[in-house]
């Protein structure tokens, strides 16, 4: 038995085993022996039941529609996981910006911690230098004194000196008035 059946698609469709007829260009389209559409004899006269060609359109309709409900999914299921991808890699983004600020605010936060502490040891060295600095300095009592003690030790240095000067004057004074010593040493 040879079916031999024009498909929706306009194509002569050939068939020789009537578990595996179907249009090669209307893919999975059963022809006429599985879905009772029109057979031609061989000499190619159709033999067409009544309602074979209303339920064969029916059945491509059906299907056309099940293909074009699948092709919709299949686009709204691309379509959510595409959402999907792009808002588990927008929340990455956001978590490896939320480590990174915390890190940044730790630093941060060591940086003040560092810079209060250093601010601290400069005072406390402020403070240290200006106390060695007024103990350095002299009151005016202790001014007073000390140049009193300097006066006094150049007074007594000064006298010293007339003291000095004094004796050797006295000194020269008698060798030139004592008569003896000057023929002792004219000898």
């Amino acid at each position: 038995f040879v079916c031999v059946y024009v498909c929706v698609c306009v194509c002569v469709c050939v068939c020789v085993s009537l578990s595996l007829c179907v249009c090669v260009c209307c893919v999975g389209v059963p022809c006429c022996c599985c879905s009772l559409s029109f057979v031609m004899s061989v000499r190619g006269r159709p033999r067409v039941p009544s309602d074979a060609r209303i339920v064969q359109r029916r059945k491509m309709e059906d299907t056309r529609v099940f293909y074009q409900e699948r092709v919709n999914q299949d686009f709204q299921e691309s379509m959510l996981a595409k959402w999907e991808n792009n808002t588990h890699d927008r929340i990455g983004q956001k978590q490896v910006q939320r480590e990174y600020e915390k890190l940044r605010s730790q630093r941060d936060a060591q940086l003040e911690d560092r810079r209060d502490r250093l601010a601290d040891l400069l005072r406390r060295e402020q403070q240290q230098l200006e106390a060695e600095l007024d103990s350095m300095q002299e009151s005016p009592e202790d001014h007073r004194a000390r140049l009193l003690a300097r006066a006094d030790q150049l007074k007594r240095e000064r006298e010293l000196e007339r003291q000095k000067q004094a004796d050797e004057l006295l000194s020269l004074k008698w060798r030139l008035n004592a008569d003896e010593l000057r023929k002792a040493e004219s000898d």
